[in-house]
């Protein structure tokens, strides 16, 4: 049962940032922001995709260097939602120094993909945006994160 409430919960908070991204279309008109949200469509299509099981290429990737037991990992490498807290922001180019040890150490690395990277970026630029432009300061940034992305150190409600 908890699981299913958890599901559903989960069904009901993915609709309803569907519907917030797609009003961005009719709230922004910068064309820096038009540029980002045609940038976004693509990643959101392939996103869905992902979600409904029609396309083979997950939301992260694992790639290897060599043979030795290294697991290096970036979670944070995207902004990531955390119940009852603000957004755990994107910690820096920790992608990119995942990548390098564990190729420097021949292992391997785990973080969220190029095109997830890409998506989480451009809905959090957005989120930022939408918040300016609303002159709603009250609202937390990364309003516009995917809900199914998830800080992996906090447990889920």
């Amino acid at each position: 049962r908890c699981l299913d409430a958890f599901a559903q919960k989960q069904q009901e908070a993915v609709k309803a940032w569907r519907r917030g991204v797609e009003q961005l279309w009719l709230e922004l008109s910068d064309e820096e922001d038009l540029q980002d949200l045609a940038d976004l469509e693509p990643l959101l299509v392939r996103a869905e995709k992902l979600e409904t099981g029609r396309f083979s290429v997950p939301r992260c990737e694992v790639q290897t260097f060599g043979q030795r037991p290294v697991l290096v990992t970036a979670p944070h490498c995207i902004a990531l939602l955390r119940d009852g807290n603000s957004p755990h922001v994107v910690e820096g180019n920790t992608a990119e120094l995942a990548y390098g040890i564990a190729s420097s150490l021949g292992g391997c690395s785990l973080m969220w993909s190029q095109p997830e990277r890409r998506r989480t970026e451009l809905l959090w630029r957005l989120s930022k945006r939408i918040n300016e432009e609303r002159g709603a300061l009250n609202i937390k940034d990364g309003h516009l994160l995917d809900p199914r992305n998830r800080d992996p150190k906090l447990p889920f409600h």
